[in-house]
């Protein structure tokens, strides 16, 4: 039961709405949003470099999409509207092996943001291999979820990620990331004191 709808339903499949009002979904939508803005407060008090700086602000711009994401269910708007075009430009028929070049293309990009990011990181990997850890994670819970909203696990015959373990990977995504932008908080609040 949704908590909230305004009556906004485009081509049928997606609806403006709280789609997710169960408890773990608060929660985790809440936990985004919450880590998020630790990211912002220590991208704030963070050394002066402009790299740390940008990273911070960057995890918080993701994890604030993805909380928002977490009630709306934005990609499935995404989802409806690439099923649309697609019918009217006549590639329905071929939506398979798009959605797997699609899912392909993402596993490629996050490949390529895990190593600049490892790569950008590497003079302080001792201090920062908490939150790579985290977009580590979070990278592959976006992709868990890419390739079972598109078939892709149908197309290569596997088993879609059982549900609980998608949470498990997005729990632990957070948890990493929130707790490095937490410490980085209380070191720069211990360094100003000082």
């Amino acid at each position: 039961m949704a908590i909230l709808t305004l009556g906004v339903t485009v081509y049928g499949r997606w609806r403006l709405a709280i789609d997710d009002s169960t408890v773990t979904g608060w929660l985790m939508a809440g936990a985004f949003i919450a880590t998020a803005l630790l990211c912002c407060l220590y991208a704030r008090c963070a050394e002066s470099h402009r790299w740390h700086r940008v990273f911070w602000w960057s995890l918080a711009v993701g994890l604030l999409v993805l909380g928002i994401n977490k009630q709306l269910d934005l990609h499935v708007l995404i989802e409806a509207v690439a099923r649309e075009v697609a019918k009217r430009h006549g590639w329905y028929s071929q939506r398979r092996a798009i959605q797997m070049w699609f899912v392909t293309g993402l596993a490629t990009i996050s490949l390529a943001l895990a190593v600049f990011t490892g790569w950008a990181m590497r003079g302080v990997w001792r201090q920062r291999w908490l939150p790579f850890c985290g977009i580590v994670i979070m990278l592959a819970f976006i992709l868990a979820r890419a390739a079972s909203i598109n078939h892709v696990c149908e197309i290569l015959n596997l088993e879609p990620p059982a549900p609980w373990l998608v949470g498990v990977f997005q729990a632990a995504g957070i948890a990493c990331i929130g707790v490095s932008a937490l410490a980085g908080i209380i070191n720069c609040r211990r360094q100003g004191k000082e």
